[in-house]
């Protein structure tokens, strides 16, 4: 396992080390920061909102390649506390890690300063999971899976190198928005 993520980390940085701080592409290399709203793939009630940080390099006229890291936790409440029978609550605290690559197609528009674009996302979803609430009993198992998942987004530029940005799709949340910075 440790090998295979080794190799995946390796995938996902090698595309960066070939990228020119001047391309000969129309697109820039943008780092995108942002907080999204609807936890895929998730148990329970979100304790952190779903945050990820992602980056495109350009490497085709309209094609951009990237990295994509997200991370959130929530809370699943097996037994709520009764004060009676059951003293103290018990149930699962989950915490998930996305780390994919991502790419997109840049779509022109005839809106000035905004980038439209439309992608998809392979990568790796870890869940570490801890109980509560269960004396000595206490389990912490973990899982990972296959991440896949698609993107549907634009950045609209508030200056030359500053954006907002908004995107729909199956990622780390359902809806995400933030900022995103030319590099």
């Amino acid at each position: 396992m440790k090998r295979c993520f080794f190799y995946f980390l390796l995938a996902i940085i090698l595309p960066s080390c070939s990228v020119n701080a001047q391309n000969k592409y129309d697109l820039p290399t943008v780092l995108q920061v942002g907080i999204g709203y609807g936890l895929t793939n998730s148990y329970g009630n979100v304790q952190l909102p779903p945050v990820n940080v992602s980056v495109d390099f350009p490497i085709a006229k309209d094609l951009t390649l990237g990295g994509y890291v997200g991370y959130s936790i929530s809370k699943d409440v097996i037994y709520p506390a009764d004060g009676v029978l059951i003293t103290e609550a018990m149930g699962v605290n989950y915490s998930y890690f996305l780390l994919g690559g991502r790419l997109n197609y840049h779509f022109t528009t005839n809106l000035k300063n905004f980038d439209g674009y439309i992608g998809a996302m392979l990568g790796l979803n870890i869940i570490t999971a801890s109980t509560f609430g269960l004396g000595p009993y206490n389990i912490s198992p973990n899982a990972s899976g296959l991440l896949y998942g698609g993107q549907l987004g634009g950045r609209y530029y508030l200056s030359k190198a500053f954006a907002i940005f908004a995107e729909v799709g199956y990622g780390i949340g359902y809806i995400v928005g933030g900022f995103a910075f030319k590099l």
